[in-house]
């Protein structure tokens, strides 16, 4: 999926002659990805934290893909935040299992550009 999303940034350029701006949030909305659920479950307490964030990014889905997309666009990611039900949360109180949360979890991915890719141009 990030070559796509890298070729249509490519197309836009060499169509238009400008580049779109570039993402400073990559939204993962309504997961239904197994392995990402357990994973935001697992970390309901913590959010904020590194775990959380090295959980995500590097044993989910959702998450590989996303540094994948960010590495084609020349992004580095800054934080992650957490929507449960369409609220922003830190942490989870309430006692969730997986076959209640399909479509409740949404990842914000707060990315800055690589100044080392973009300062030059």
């Amino acid at each position: 999926m990030s070559n796509v999303i890298a070729r249509q940034f490519k197309l836009s350029f060499d169509s238009f002659g400008w580049l779109l701006e570039l993402p400073k949030i990559i939204d993962r909305e309504m997961m239904t990805n197994q392995k990402t659920i357990e994973t935001l479950i697992e970390h309901q307490k913590d959010y904020d934290s590194d775990a959380f964030m090295s959980a995500f990014l590097e044993t989910t889905v959702n998450g590989k893909s996303t540094v994948n997309v960010a590495r084609d666009l020349g992004l580095i990611i800054e934080r992650i935040t957490v929507s449960y039900n369409g609220k922003l949360v830190k942490s989870i109180d309430e006692p969730i299992t997986i076959r209640h949360v399909k479509h409740r979890f949404d990842v914000h991915v707060h990315v800055r550009p690589d100044k080392a890719l973009y300062d030059s141009i």
